[in-house]
């Protein structure tokens, strides 16, 4: 056979076969159809954008041309309204526009995009506080006029406004550390976020209003020192297409002392309010936060670290049992009032007998509370409590903030007894000194005695 012909015929096949190639694929795309790009029909926007784009697109074989007018239809809002059960109501036209209402497509073009624009302060003249008013934009279209989906864009015109998240901050109270400055934090949201514009959101203490807080709610706070909560930035922004911004604010320890001594105060509130934006018109709903700062009594216990007097204990003394070995001086301070610390009771105690304890923080004890143990219980009453700021050994500078002799019942499980400061006075390290036994003799024999634990109330 000729070899051009069998190529010839070859060649025509394959022609064939992508002529029917073709065809099928053709034959499975939907025919041209116009339509809005996907999204709900209702659509709420910020009336401060002052624009949207109405985007419109073609989609299928591309074998067609297509002319799409856009119209405003209040016929198709009412419409809406009746199959949905709501209650929109028509913006007249005159206070919007658009950059075109006749979109033309050729074969190949898929999308055509038209911009609704409007002045913020003439739709909020119109409009006010209702957020009921939409503008209703429905496409016709002549070439795929059998061929249209998704026809109704329902644009909801909407006021933002900005919130404070958080109208009752978390409850602060005073540190004993003079030297703090602690940064927190805080947020305001915006219900419909300005897409094409930043917003400046400005901030203030407003101290006239804890009057209207407190007697709104029954409260009895004051007005809180100058400077104990502050404002590092006094506005903040909330950039374009954004809904919240953090803002801080912040704390200094110093100001709950003066010349050294606590304030005395029972409740302070510190009121940050949005004062205005930089965006006229925009609303401000949950406006305040009120920050509470409170003079609650902590509990100080440990466990803390024995720095000295470690060997002061039966647990170390040579020749105790293996059963006491645990009893050691870190009971006193381990935060646990069912365990207890047994002094030497094989050899004689000296007195007086001072223990150093770090605290790890610094701290202002209101009242020490002394725990005593079941047994042996009453025997070490008389005590001085000195606190420093610095350990330096032999050097540090000690201050005296509690001396004298506790009260004493019995009781089958040991009492808790009060000991009570006479100068207060910050700091992170603690001597314990036990002046005297009430006994050496019996059951006393050496000054013996237990204590199940030492620990305080305070700041």
């Amino acid at each position: 056979m000729n070899k051009n012909y069998l190529l010839s015929l070859s060649g025509f096949v394959a022609l064939l076969a992508l002529s029917s190639c073709s065809s099928d694929i053709d034959n499975n795309m939907v025919d041209d159809q116009i339509s809005y790009l996907k999204g709900d029909v209702v659509r709420s926007v910020s009336v401060f954008d002052e624009k949207y784009d109405l985007s419109v697109i073609k989609s299928g074989k591309g074998r067609t041309d297509a002319t799409v007018t856009i119209a405003f239809a209040d016929t198709a809002l009412t419409n809406y309204n009746t199959s949905k059960g709501t209650a929109y109501r028509f913006l007249p036209s005159e206070h919007y526009s658009l950059s075109s209402s006749l979109l033309n497509f050729g074969k190949s073009d898929a999308r055509e995009i038209s911009e609704l624009s409007w002045k913020q302060d003439k739709v909020l003249s119109a409009i006010g506080d209702d957020e009921n008013y939409a503008i209703p934009c429905k496409i016709f279209s002549k070439g795929t006029a059998s061929n249209l989906s998704n026809d109704l864009v329902i644009l909801n015109l909407k006021k933002s406004s900005v919130t404070m998240d958080t109208q009752l901050a978390a409850t602060l109270t005073p540190t004993a550390d003079e030297t703090l400055v602690d940064t927190l934090t805080s947020s305001i949201s915006m219900d419909y976020p300005i897409s094409n514009k930043s917003l400046e959101v400005n901030l203030e203490i407003d101290n006239s209003l804890i009057a209207a807080y407190n007697s709104a709610n029954g409260t009895s706070y004051t007005e809180a020192p100058k400077g104990l909560i502050s404002l590092p930035s006094s506005s903040v922004t909330i950039d374009g297409g954004q809904a919240s911004v953090e803002f801080k604010y912040v704390i200094t320890g110093s100001k709950f002392f003066d010349n050294g001594s606590l304030i005395s105060f029972s409740s302070y509130l510190v009121p940050v309010k949005i004062a205005s934006t930089s965006i006229s018109g925009v609303g401000v709903k949950n406006q305040v936060m009120f920050i509470p700062v409170k003079n609650e009594t902590k509990v100080l216990m440990g466990p803390w670290k024995v720095i000295e007097g470690a060997d002061q204990c039966y647990g170390r003394e040579e020749g105790s049992p293996n059963w006491a070995k645990g009893y050691l001086v870190d009971r006193m301070v381990d935060g646990n009032l069912a365990t207890e610390w047994i002094s030497k009771f094989q050899s004689d105690n000296t007195f007086p007998m001072a223990f150093v304890f770090d605290m790890g923080s610094m701290h202002l004890f209101n009242v020490f509370k002394i725990k005593d143990h079941g047994t042996f219980q009453g025997n070490y009453r008389e005590y001085e409590i000195y606190m420093a700021k610095d350990y330096k050994e032999a050097a540090t500078e000690w201050v005296k903030v509690a001396s004298g002799k506790r009260g004493y019942g019995w009781t089958s499980d040991g009492g808790l007894y009060d000991f009570n400061v006479q100068k207060t006075y910050v700091g992170r390290y603690l001597k314990f000194v036990i002046v005297k036994p009430e006994s050496s003799a019996g059951d006393y024999a050496h000054g013996r005695g237990k204590l199940s634990e030492i620990y305080g109330e305070g700041l």
